[in-house]
């Protein structure tokens, strides 16, 4: 839990009022909104879907609509309807490149800049959009490929918990479209997909899903690609992050996959990794010893009534209760009493309950082909130390398929860190660890040998 309440926009469906908007403002843009102390990264793309629409990533929201656009001059107008509360934009643009003003919501007042994006090419492929579907349900993606003269080998990329986009848009760092050039550069086509619920990909329930389920999605990907005329289809690769390096063991499991890469990737039970995220990420917080041994011992009760065949959900609830009597937290009981219906949900959903008790070692153990497993060392999420044992001792024992890098500066996201601290995200440089890039490319040309 975080020891401020976060202003954030209450945004679910946008209602639209189509409109035309000048060609100045036009394409992608992407800056923050300064609100109550804290800043909120943001993106718009004024084409998309004739309206434009709005990413929030930090909240997960994307393909949030624009409404009520007006340009005069070198003024800009829009609104953001949720039914529940106005976000109203006002700004000035300069030169074509920034554009900034007033923020308001709710009898809230803010400042917001943003800047044009600048899609830089970094490498000489071919992208194209494509699509392909696990039973009903389609998965929209690009695939890059290095040219169409021959066939190449691939990368997959699965993406953590929550619905990410193709790009694995965290806090503004687009992990995966980062990532996908280096790739090209090597020789590799690079297949990044939409999770079901987002971007161009059907909605597909995602609340009643857990992680086998994304492994289906990530199975249709891999099939897809073995079918394509421009791929090798001995040598596909899976590189997932996070979630997404628990989801690429399954697929290798009963998949002819060529190899896989492990970014961050859980190798312990869900329940111990889950109590220690919560002590690093307390710790990052300077909460006390005894606090965090607080909240620790709380949320272990929660994770065990969870998982049990018949949860007693007014258990839950009383530990939920308990764990919002600190003194170091101001919440209204308003806004605690929402925090907590919140919470509820997201503990008794499909996902958490078989992600608390899923121990991916034993299919890790028994995979024969090249797997990478790289961790940050400030990575509060999934903890280096706890997760590279499993790594590290099959190694010991004579497992050469497997490699261990770990990166000293590097937090969740494999960037270079002071703490490692989630609120450290967004204000990282948007770029990866020193080395980060060369060396896992280097290790997949070497791995599809």
């Amino acid at each position: 839990m975080k020891k401020k309440v976060v202003f954030l926009m209450m945004l679910l469906w946008v209602i639209i009022n189509p409109g035309n908007i000048s060609a100045q403002v036009q394409d992608k843009w992407e800056g923050d909104i300064l609100i109550l102390g804290n800043s909120l990264h943001f993106e718009i793309d004024f084409d998309k879907q004739e309206h434009g629409v709005m990413n929030v990533p930090a909240q997960g929201a994307s393909g949030l609509r624009l409404n009520r656009k007006e340009i005069q001059n070198d003024s800009i107008f829009f609104l953001v309807d949720s039914g529940r509360s106005n976000m109203r934009f006002e700004g000035k643009i300069t030169h074509d490149d920034s554009i900034q003003g007033r923020f308001l919501q709710s009898g809230y007042s803010g400042k917001f800049k943003l800047y044009r994006q600048k899609e830089a090419m970094t490498h000489s492929g071919v992208n194209r959009e494509v699509k392909f579907y696990n039973d009903t349900i389609k998965l929209a993606g690009t695939l890059s490929l290095p040219d169409t003269n021959k066939k190449h080998p691939a990368v997959i990329m699965i993406s953590g918990s929550g619905q990410q986009d193709r790009d694995e848009n965290v806090f503004g760092f687009k992990v995966f479209k980062e990532m996908a050039p280096a790739f090209i550069d090597k020789g590799f086509a690079v297949l990044r997909y939409d999770d079901r619920g987002t971007g161009g990909s059907d909605y597909g329930n995602p609340e009643d899903c857990d992680t086998r389920d994304f492994a289906d999605d990530a199975r249709a990907a891999f099939q897809f690609l073995k079918q394509h005329p421009n791929i090798n289809n001995e040598n596909i690769g899976i590189l997932g992050h996070s979630e997404g390096g628990m989801i690429a063991p399954m697929v290798a499991d009963d998949h002819n996959v060529g190899f896989i890469i492990l970014m961050a990737a859980p190798t312990v039970p869900g329940k111990d990794l889950l109590l220690r995220q919560t002590e690093r990420i307390l710790e990052t917080m300077d909460f006390s010893e005894e606090e965090i041994t607080r909240r620790k011992n709380i949320n272990e009760e929660i994770y065990d009534e969870v998982m049990k065949e018949n949860t007693d959900t007014s258990i839950i609830k009383q530990s939920f209760q308990k764990l919002s009597q600190s003194g170091e937290l101001t919440i209204d009981s308003a806004a605690m009493q929402a925090q907590m219906t919140q919470q509820m949900k997201a503990v008794l959903s499909p996902w958490i309950q078989f992600f608390l008790s899923y121990n991916p070692a034993p299919q890790l153990k028994t995979l024969d082909i090249p797997v990478l497993a790289l961790f940050g060392k400030k990575d509060v999420q999934v903890d280096s130390q706890q997760n590279k044992i499993l790594i590290r001792d099959m190694i010991d024992q004579g497992k050469e398929n497997y490699t261990l890098k770990i990166f000293p500066h590097a937090n969740h996201l494999f960037q270079h860190a002071d703490t490692g601290s989630m609120q450290e995200y967004q204000q990282l440089p948007k770029e990866f660890t020193d080395g980060f890039l060369k060396y896992i490319t280097n290790w997949a040309e070497q791995a599809v040998r």
